[in-house]
């Protein structure tokens, strides 16, 4: 997919772009600028790249954004229309226990079945990160857990 690259300043009302530039190398430039007369005060300048046409494929081959919450073991626990986004997104809660995903596909079986095969590969990478039970006084402790069906012995130690 193609892309553009926008310089951008500020967060939130104060967000603004500067500029869109054809290459990486250009928008860099243009950032360094910003950057070089800014006051001490003022936020620097950033390069993002953004995607031309973000989604127009899939749409054009009759696809929709899903959204699938799927636990670690691969038990789907909720499913849906996500078409109110574009983007694909794959996050592991902070427990580590399931993961919330937008994906491209043409119905929720076919939703599943992407979010089950990226569950495994995260698994198998060890992209699927548990944190550390012991090491987190937020985090629930083993006795809190028992009887909730999760196994403390997953976690990270």
């Amino acid at each position: 997919m193609a892309s553009i690259w926008v310089v951008e300043k500020g967060s939130y009302s104060d967000y603004r772009v500067v500029g869109v530039c054809t290459s990486q190398a250009n928008a860099q430039i243009l950032a360094d600028k910003c950057n070089a007369t800014k006051a001490s005060y003022q936020d620097s300048a950033t390069v993002a790249e953004w995607p031309l046409d973000p989604g127009v494929e899939q749409i054009n081959q009759g696809m929709n954004i899903w959204f699938v919450r799927m636990a670690r073991d691969g038990t789907v626990e909720s499913h849906g229309d996500g078409s109110y986004d574009i983007e694909e997104r794959f996050d592991v809660n902070q427990f580590g226990t399931f993961v919330i995903a937008y994906v491209w596909a043409s119905d929720a079986n076919h939703a599943i079945k992407i979010v089950n095969e990226k569950r495994i590969q995260a698994l198998a990478l060890g992209t699927w990160k548990m944190p550390k039970l012991r090491d987190n006084p937020r985090l629930p402790t083993e006795a809190q857990l028992a009887g909730t069906g999760f196994i403390p012995s997953d976690y990270e130690k």
